[in-house]
């Protein structure tokens, strides 16, 4: 990721497992709940489709020379591809597409707003602003038909985080539980994951065991292996090794990973978060 820091220009890495990259513009304000939100998530599938069309045009003009026309018509099937990957509503497992996104947005008023709570929360982060700073009415857990809907189901999923970044560890366990113990939900693969890392750390918080189920589920094995080096991921497994298994040799290794990834992280926001709650987990021995 290029980011501007200081004044600067620099290079920082995210990879966020389930997606290709990401794109991301701040929205404009909400006009009576509306914003163009179609153009805004199919707006690559768009120019994909259009650049793959335009090199199956060019195979029509281009001189007869078997690499040059190997080279454009691979360019046209990628671009043609990625759009119809891109486009067709499709859940990666992981992540819905964009296309899937789109659907759900224009169920009603309330997805498209919840929408847009996602890009301001993305684009205030960027701008190092916590969660727990951000307004509390982004942020209200969404009622049991709304959690149905994908797109707002992610209310829920950021009402837990902010609980966690305002240090209210029993809330958030408790809230998470509801969450990902509701089959109904129709909350992303890679969000359930990554909340039942966050409650594995909240019960080692409260002295609990989490649920045997959850720690065994799929998802949350296979997001754990994913996303090792995303720093929520890095805060459980460290607060796990020294409250749980009782291990500060393993849990200071762990710690060393932290900090050697904070370097080329790109939001300072969630490393002054992540930081506070792995200071809460070696105060917690201390105790």
């Amino acid at each position: 990721m290029i980011v501007r820091e200081n004044g600067k220009l620099g290079i920082k890495r995210l990879s966020v497992s389930g997606t290709g990259g990401q794109c991301l513009m701040g929205p404009p304000d909400l006009n009576d709940g509306e914003f163009p939100y179609v153009l805004y998530n199919l707006g690559g599938c768009i120019f994909n489709l259009l650049s793959g069309i335009l090199c199956l045009l060019l195979l029509l003009v281009l001189p007869d020379k078997f690499y040059l026309d190997a080279f454009v018509l691979l360019l046209a099937m990628f671009g043609i591809v990625n759009a119809l990957v891109n486009g067709i509503p499709l859940n990666t497992g992981l992540v819905d597409n964009d296309g899937k996104n789109t659907r759900m947005i224009s169920k009603s008023k309330e997805a498209r707003r919840a929408f847009w709570v996602q890009l301001k929360c993305a684009q205030l982060s960027s701008q190092g602003v916590r969660l727990k700073d951000m307004p509390g009415e982004w942020m209200t857990v969404p009622d049991d038909e709304q959690m149905k809907n994908s797109i707002i189901a992610v209310k829920a999923v950021f009402a837990c985080n902010r609980l966690l970044d305002m240090h209210k560890i029993e809330e958030a366990a408790q809230l998470i539980t509801r969450i990902v113990s509701d089959d109904d939900y129709a909350v992303c693969g890679l969000h359930r994951g990554m909340l039942i890392g966050d409650l594995v750390y909240c019960s080692d918080m409260l002295g609990k065991s989490t649920p045997r189920e959850l720690t065994q589920d799929k998802m949350y094995i296979t997001v754990s292996k994913k996303m090792k080096q995303f720093l929520s991921v890095i805060r459980t497994n460290y607060a796990h090794a020294l409250l749980w298994e009782k291990n500060e040799q393993k849990a200071d290794k762990i710690l060393e990973e932290f900090e050697k990834i904070t370097k080329n992280y790109p939001y300072s926001s969630d490393i002054e978060s992540e930081r506070e709650l792995i200071a809460l987990a070696k105060e917690k021995t201390n105790t």
